[in-house]
Formats: C-alpha cells, sequence, structure tokens
C-alpha cells in the first residue's frame, strides 16, 4: 500500500495493525501503536520521516523492517519496541530507538545515516542475541544488553551515562572508538573479551565491569579509568597513550594491569589493588608519570621499561622486574 499524501494514524485510540509493505511518497507516516500480525511488514517513506510511537510482533516470529531503497527518512521509535527480528535497510537514513527495547533476534544495523539507542539514563535495550551496528556512528544513552551475545558498535558517541553489557557468559565487546562528551561508560563483558579499536576520549569514568581480557589499541584520554574486575590471569591493556586526569583505580582482583602507550599521565595517588601483573611501559622510551604516589606492592611483579615517574611524591614498588 502505498499512500501519496503520508499517513497518520497516532490519532486514534486503538492499534494499528501492519503486514506487508507500507510507504508514502516522500511524506510523512506518523503510527501509534502498531502490531505486526499476519506477515511480515516493512515501512518505507523515501525523504519522509517515519514516526512510531510503539511497536511489537507478540509471540509471532515476524520481521519489522525500517526502511526501503532510496530512504532517506529518519526512522523514530519513541516507545516500547518488542518485536522478534528488526532489520534496516542499507540506506543513509537514521534510526532511533528511544524507549524499551526487546528484540528476540540478533541485529544488524545496516543504515547508514546513524542510529541512536536510548535517549535516558534509565532507557534499557535488550538485543537479545546480539547487536551490530558499525556501517554508522551509534549514538547511546542508557543500557544496552544482550543475552551472552556479542555487541559490535563502529564509532560511538554517549548522549549521557550508558552501560554495555553482554551478561555473564562470553559475549564479547567490540568498539571502534568512543566520544564521551564528558558522560561516562561502563563496560561488562562477563567471560567475553572487550576490545576498542581506536581512541576513547572525553568520558567522565570509564569503568571496566567485568571482562575475561580488555584491550585499548588507541589513546584513551578520561577523568577516571575504574577496573572493577577480571577474570584471573587475563589482562586490562591500555596499548596507546592513557590520560587519566582524575585517577586511576583497581579493585583488588588476580588480573593484569599493562599500561603500554609511549606517553602516559596519571593523575592523583595510585595504588595497584590487583595481583597479578603490573606493566609500566615496554619501550626504553616511554614515559609512565603519576602526580601523586605510585604503588604496586599488591602486585605479584611490576614490569619496567622507560622512564616511571611521580611529582614530589614516594613510589613503592613489590617484586620488580626490568623488561
Amino acid at each position: 500500500n502505498t499512500f501519496v499524501g503520508g499517513l497518520n494514524t497516532s490519532a486514534g485510540p486503538g492499534v494499528t495493525t501492519l503486514a506487508g509493505t507500507v510507504l508514502t511518497s516522500n511524506t510523512s507516516m506518523d503510527l501509534g501503536a502498531v502490531v505486526i500480525s499476519g506477515g511480515d511488514a516493512t515501512l518505507g517513506s523515501g525523504s519522509g520521516t517515519i514516526n512510531i510511537a510503539s511497536a511489537t510482533t507478540g509471540l509471532s516470529a515476524l520481521v519489522l523492517k525500517l526502511g526501503t531503497t532510496g530512504q532517506t527518512g529518519a526512522v523514530t521509535v519513541a516507545g516500547n519496541l518488542d518485536v522478534a527480528y528488526l532489520q534496516t535497510a542499507a540506506e543513509a537514513f537514521s534510526v532511533s530507538l528511544l524507549g524499551p527495547t526487546v528484540v528476540d533476534n540478533a541485529v544488524t544495523f545496516t543504515n547508514t545515516g546513524g542510529v541512536t539507542l536510548g535517549d535516558g539514563a534509565a532507557d534499557t535495550l535488550n538485543f537479545t542475541a546480539g547487536v551490530t551496528s558499525t556501517a554508522s556512528t551509534t549514538t547511546v544513552f542508557g543500557t544496552v544488553l544482550t543475552d551472552n551475545a556479542a555487541i559490535r558498535l563502529g564509532n560511538v558517541t554517549l548522549g549521557g551515562n550508558s552501560t554495555l553489557d553482554t551478561g555473564t557468559g562470553s559475549g564479547n565487546i567490540n568498539l571502534t572508538s568512543v566520544t564521551g562528551g564528558g558522560y561516562s561508560l561502563a563496560v561488562d563483558a562477563g567471560s567475553g573479551t572487550i576490545l576498542v579499536a581506536d581512541a576513547v576520549s572525553g568520558v567522565d569514568t570509564l569503568t571496566i565491569t567485568q571482562s575475561n581480557g580488555t584491550t585499548f589499541q588507541g589513546e584513551v584520554t578520561v577523568a577516571t579509568v575504574n577496573i572493577v574486575g577480571t577474570a584471573a590471569n587475563r589482562t586490562v591493556a591500555f596499548e596507546g597513550d592513557l590520560n587519566a586526569t582524575a585517577s586511576l583505580d583497581t579493585a583488588a582482583g588476580a588480573y593484569n594491569v599493562f599500561l603500554l602507550g609511549t606517553t602516559n599521565s596519571i593523575a592523583g595517588p595510585t595504588t595497584f589493588a590487583n595481583t597479578g601483573t603490573v606493566r609500566l611501559g615496554d619501550e626504553a622510551t616511554d614515559t609512565v608519570t603519576h602526580t601523586g604516589v605510585l604503588d604496586t606492592t599488591s602486585a605479584s611483579l611490576t614490569e619496567l621499561a622507560g622512564t616511571i615517574d611521580t611529582t614530589n611524591a614516594n613510589i613503592s614498588f613489590g617484586p620488580t622486574e626490568l623488561i
């Protein structure tokens, strides 16, 4: 069905039941509460926007597809989204999911105009079998969850304090970069790994809640790094420069912490509470500067390379090896 002049069901008191392909001709589509029933549903509006109050497939294993060929108009689901399958067209339009969200099967956002997941700290978006959004920038504000499945995001912008959580199983979290805007980010991969390929910048508190190893390959510039936990004998590694302008905090645990960048700066007193290895530098030209006390005496081994210094504060090492 094609509605040339646009479509608006948002004023009605009941629900709108959809099946098949519903189109407008470069005009807006405004839908109230939507139930997908009797078949998969595809929505397309060309350059017109699509606004959906809420959508559900109920108990049916049906698909909601957002966008069709040539779609440029933004698509927004303002409220509850509870569907079995969610797909997006590989076109240059944005998708915003702003309410409580549950998608039963794995989702890959192929649209290239941006993806927004949540618009409030209380928002929870549960992509049960995993979520991938690497085709464009992903803005996150709230909690993005999976049930032991992977979260794969490209360049991430925080719209507010946010959490990425794959449960207690082996769901990995892979990000390209994070731009914080002064907000905080917590990442929890359970028994999975965390990998950030490029820079992390402008984050207030960066928390590693749990992982089977975490690697930051690019420069990390944050106020606070807070390592709550990582599996025994696994490593939280900062391979690029680490600049923590407030503190680096580590909880007790038999994991390792490696600072491997060329020029690292840590504000405040730093006591490494982890009982695995602490490695400060890995090249003779590396510099690790702490503005306060530096204490690694809880570590089973401290490995040193380059220049390690403080600003008029004590340095205390346990068993130490030069590498």
